[in-house]
């Protein structure tokens, strides 16, 4: 009795195996120095205020929603490739078919920023979907230490090089990373509304021509620089009455993360002062310019902790 059971279990197996079709293989940031090796096309003033998604693999046929955002705003064609201007509070992409229908729908992972480039990578779709089409995903950033361009690949597919930030369907994966020979594994858990970054450390002298060993990585820097930093804080910071009132003053020490396109999150304090005093700070930060982003050795962006010291002193009567 037991061949017949192991049989029919295999074949059970093959069935649902057959039944998993991917759409995606994947959708990514683009690196602002990627664009200027691309046929990047013109865009009015509206496009500008919108996201851009690049699309690659899409078919004649294929018609492309986004969920309660509605339609794009432009489509322009150029051979193989669609790109797409879509509005910034779009949170999915239904892609459709006139022959097969709904094809897919798939999370972003996150909102998409206005004036930002994003790519999405379409599987060639030959057969009639089934089932349950619905792909959900969270943001992910994928980085070596150093930013030397290590090949990764995600359950064994090659998705790119480091450094990447994109989206990943919700679940278990493997995450190998490979640079000059060396190889590293590691296993990655991908959770809905959880940004995680997973990074490994591959040493700077095992890169092919870099007799010192050291990369030079340049931090995020305001617009116009410190000057213009402490212009803003001076134009922004109010002194809460209530803490002039009780004679509250000192430093309140913020962090925050300067992300790979300039915008600031995971904004909290470090250390304060109390009386209104914390929140005016996080209230400041919030609505600060982006940065420009931090730069690996091959000036490509990626996320940067930062500090920031913001001072409250009474004047003396």
């Amino acid at each position: 009795m037991l061949k017949p059971l192991l049989t029919i279990v295999f074949i059970l197996f093959l069935i649902q195996a057959h039944s998993q079709i991917k759409y995606v293989k994947r959708f990514h940031w683009l690196q602002p120095s990627l664009l200027k090796e691309m046929h990047f096309p013109e865009l009015d003033q509206n496009e500008k205020k919108c996201a851009v998604i690049k699309v690659v693999g899409s078919q004649a046929d294929f018609d492309f929603n986004f969920g309660l955002a509605g339609k794009a705003i432009s489509v322009i064609k150029n051979k193989a490739i669609t790109w797409l201007c879509v509005p910034a509070a779009a949170k999915t992409i239904t892609v459709s078919s006139n022959k097969m229908g709904e094809i897919c729908k798939y999370d972003f992972g996150q909102l998409l920023e206005p004036q930002e480039v994003y790519e999405l990578e379409l599987f060639a779709v030959t057969e009639q979907p089934k089932g349950d089409n619905h792909i959900e995903t969270q943001w992910v950033s994928i980085m070596d230490r150093y930013g030397l361009g290590a090949d990764f690949y995600v359950d064994n597919e090659f998705i790119g090089q480091t450094p990447y930030f994109g989206s990943f369907p919700i679940g278990n994966h493997t995450l190998r990373m490979e640079l000059n020979g060396v190889k590293k594994d590691t296993a990655i858990m991908v959770v809905k509304n959880f940004l995680s970054i997973y990074e490994m450390n591959f040493k700077p002298y095992d890169v092919q021509g870099n007799k010192k060993g050291t990369m030079d990585v340049t931090s995020p820097e305001f617009p116009g620089g410190i000057d213009e930093l402490k212009k803003f804080l001076s134009a922004n910071v109010r002194y809460p009455a209530a803490a002039q009132e009780s004679g509250i003053q000192g430093i309140v020490y913020a962090a925050f993360i300067v992300r790979e396109t300039g915008r600031l999150t995971n904004i909290r304090i470090l250390r304060g002062i109390f009386g209104a005093c914390d929140e005016e700070v996080i209230r400041v930060i919030k609505v600060m310019p982006k940065w420009n982003p931090g730069l690996t050795y091959k000036k490509m962006a990626i996320p940067f902790k930062m500090q920031l010291p913001v001072a409250f002193q009474l004047l003396k009567k």
